[in-house]
């Protein structure tokens, strides 16, 4: 019976990445990307501005995935434009998507 367990347990896996797969990312309102020179930066206004404090300095794949995300996106079709537009490999670019998602999260910044 070990791998009737085993399998449960992956079809859980599998559930919450499919979840994860067909979530919809989204840029809180009152964040604006701003490019300045060479850089991008992200800036707090309206309502945001109360309660953000500074800027939010993107790299030029940061600045990428922020144009996406503001129309939303799910994981998978971050994954496609960043393999699209960039020599990664989808396992490295979903890894760091990934990584971006969750930090963005962390500082109030998706919806």
């Amino acid at each position: 019976m070990p791998g009737c367990v085993r399998a449960v347990e992956t079809s859980g896996l599998l559930r919450k990445d499919l979840e994860k797969m067909n979530e919809i990312y989204r840029i809180k309102k009152g964040f604006l990307l701003r490019r300045m020179g060479g850089s991008a930066v992200v800036v707090a206004v309206d309502e945001a501005a109360k309660s953000f404090k500074g800027v939010i300095k993107l790299n030029e794949v940061g600045a990428f995935l922020w144009e996406r995300l503001n129309e939303g996106a799910t994981v998978e079709q971050l994954v496609q434009a960043v393999t699209d537009a960039y020599d990664v490999e989808r396992e490295q670019a979903r890894a760091n998507i990934e990584t971006f998602l969750a930090k963005a999260k962390e500082g109030g910044l998706l919806v």
